[in-house]
């Protein structure tokens, strides 16, 4: 679950307009979740100041909120005590301008890098991932074979099963759970 700048939760948005007479009464004015929510780029220094600055013209400009999105070229110390003061800071202020903020935890891509962080504190981490592996299969798995991390029933009969696998870079030998139809079976993977 996500809290809200404004104490929601993700997922309890405003229901949306019921009737053509609401949407028309909404429209020129919408709730802020129904609105534009830019990314806000931490690429440098950021301060107290720069997010004064840019929450202000994000509210002048009738936007809903934004994501605030640590990118390469930030100067403060990602994930750090000042980091997260300055986070702190953001969402305060949103809350009282009646913008959402949201954070889009992507420093650097891919995900999970965490600004460098998860290599450093788990060097066997590096280079490293997890993926879906699909299944064809004829019909359903039985009740309670939780192997499918996602199922998808097709209409016209049959349906496909993603399993979650772990991969580790080219050379390297990972152990994933892959399956069959008929029974379960461990299977070593090399990408």
């Amino acid at each position: 679950m996500m809290l809200l700048s404004d104490g929601r939760l993700l997922g309890q948005m405003p229901d949306p307009p019921r009737s053509g007479a609401e949407l028309e009464r909404l429209f020129p004015n919408p709730p802020a979740a129904f609105r534009p929510m830019p990314f806000f780029v931490w690429n440098g220094e950021v301060t107290e100041a720069d997010i004064d600055r840019q929450l202000a013209d994000y509210k002048s400009q009738g936007l809903g909120g934004f994501f605030v999105h640590p990118r390469v070229g930030l100067i403060t110390p990602y994930l750090s005590e000042r980091w997260f003061e300055l986070f702190r800071y953001t969402v305060e202020k949103a809350k009282q301008m009646g913008l959402q903020a949201w954070l889009y935890d992507e420093n650097p891509f891919p995900s999970g890098a965490a600004g460098g962080h998860t290599a450093a504190e788990m060097p066997a981490s590096y280079n490293q991932g997890s993926g879906l592996v699909l299944h064809k299969l004829p019909s359903r798995p039985a009740a309670g074979d939780s192997r499918c991390r996602f199922l998808i029933q097709k209409p016209t009969g049959g349906c496909d099963c993603f399993e979650l696998a772990y991969f580790r870079p080219r050379g390297a030998r990972a152990t994933s759970t892959c399956w069959s139809r008929e029974s379960p079976r461990s299977s070593s993977r090399s990408p």
